[in-house]
């Protein structure tokens, strides 16, 4: 049944999922050096892994928190990064090495809770709570560009973005759709009524 109802808005394009959106990007980079960073047990086939736990035999054993990261510049074309933003102690450095270590338009293809899910704070570990917006710092010509891209030097553009919704509510007809055509409106008055579930997002790397 939910499936059907996917389905039926999807044709209306009333409703976005972003796993279609990365699925259909994994297969265009097959055969491309791809990093998976926080990947635990998961094993994609041609990509390199990065954790700092040891017993899931990483190919690259390294703590994020400490920078740099033992990687050569612009070494990956994607770096995968899902439900880890979250955990770090310094978002915006780790940010900055995901540039550093991308080839020229590479993508960061990332996922995290919305703050206003009851997820982003349910677990302990997690240290920071993201706005859609959170990563329009580093994107020229945004709001939040203007008033703190100055803290950074790692430039990129805004590929794709997709606020799902919670439960119940990312199935009703153009909700998720509104929520994120009026992403500002939605955040500051509605998303702890109508409430938010993660935040998907693609940055493409731009060279200075």
């Amino acid at each position: 049944m939910a499936n059907t109802i996917k389905s039926c808005l999807k044709k209306f394009k009333w409703w976005s999922f972003w796993g279609d959106h990365f699925n259909s990007h994994q297969v265009r980079l097959q055969g491309k050096p791809v990093l998976e960073i926080g990947a635990g047990p998961i094993k994609r086939p041609g990509v390199v892994t990065l954790d700092f736990n040891a017993s899931v035999k990483p190919d690259i054993l390294h703590d994020l928190d400490t920078i740099p990261w033992p990687i050569p510049d612009a070494s990956f074309d994607a770096v995968y990064m899902f439900s880890i933003i979250e955990h770090v102690s310094n978002p915006v450095k780790v940010i900055e090495e995901c540039h550093r270590i991308l080839k020229p338009d590479g993508k960061i293809y990332l996922l995290t809770p919305h703050f206003s899910s009851t997820a982003s704070y349910t677990d302990l570990t997690h240290r920071w709570h993201f706005s859609g917006r959170s990563f329009d710092y580093f994107v020229p010509g945004t709001p939040v560009y203007a008033d703190y891209g100055f803290y950074s030097n790692a430039r990129f553009a805004l590929d794709k973005r997709i606020i799902s919704l919670h439960g119940m509510f990312d199935y009703v007809p153009a909700l998720q759709w509104l929520a994120n055509r009026y992403l500002c409106f939605w955040e500051d008055y509605l998303c702890f009524m109508i409430r938010g579930a993660g935040i998907y997002i693609v940055l493409g790397k731009q060279n200075k």
